[in-house]
């Protein structure tokens, strides 16, 4: 078992905040398969910023990235309706930086799509949720990324996911970052530095 802490960033209004997180897993820093929910796949499309530090990351050979076919639909919506893209710029924009970084998209079973059933139903009796379609469809992607890619951690915004994921007992991290498109440059060199730091403080104690 290893210990190491991670750095959230959230950013509500003009406010940043930063907290650390401990967490212990099987899975050393360095071999880390993580899974991308629709809102950061947003952030790689609209903050160049973002893509130039997970590019960092990933040209060390630390990160893995993976998305679901339904998380890229989700994506698609936001660009359009909160973004005004066309339907084709979203739709480009979001095939190329699945080229550019390598991200795998799986695609949703059967099996995975029950077992996000089954984590909803036993999170759903100590959280509320105000949007059940919505939170259906974050488990639904949650579950396919873990059973079918076995992603070790899962990037997003929503800190609802880290509560629900903590109820289940944690079968993956949960890194939380604020909307990359807004924040500032310095903010998102802080989030991956203190990733890096960790990684590389782990590394000299073995």
């Amino acid at each position: 078992m290893h210990q190491f802490n991670s750095t959230t960033v959230k950013q509500k209004e003009s406010d940043v905040q930063t907290y650390k997180i401990n967490r212990t897993s099987e899975i050393i820093p360095g071999d880390e398969l993580i899974g991308l929910d629709a809102n950061v796949l947003v952030d790689f499309v609209e903050s160049d910023d973002f893509r130039k530090d997970i590019q960092i990351e990933i040209s060390i050979g630390t990160l893995s990235l993976f998305t679901t076919s339904v998380a890229l639909g989700e994506a698609r919506n936001v660009l359009i309706k909160k973004r005004s893209y066309s339907f084709q710029k979203a739709t480009d924009s979001l095939l190329n930086i699945l080229k550019e970084f390598n991200i795998k998209r799986i695609e949703h079973t059967l099996e995975g799509n029950s077992l996000a059933f089954e984590w909803f139903e036993m999170v759903k009796k100590s959280m509320y949720f105000k949007n059940i379609k919505t939170a259906l469809n974050d488990f639904r992607i949650i579950a396919n990324l873990y059973l079918n890619a076995k992603i070790t951690v899962f990037m997003t915004e929503d800190q609802n996911l880290e509560k629900a994921l903590g109820i289940l007992g944690n079968p993956i991290s949960v890194r939380i970052v604020g909307e990359a498109s807004h924040l500032n440059h310095f903010e998102i060199k802080r989030f991956f530095k203190q990733q890096s730091k960790e990684k590389h403080k782990f590394y000299r104690k073995r």
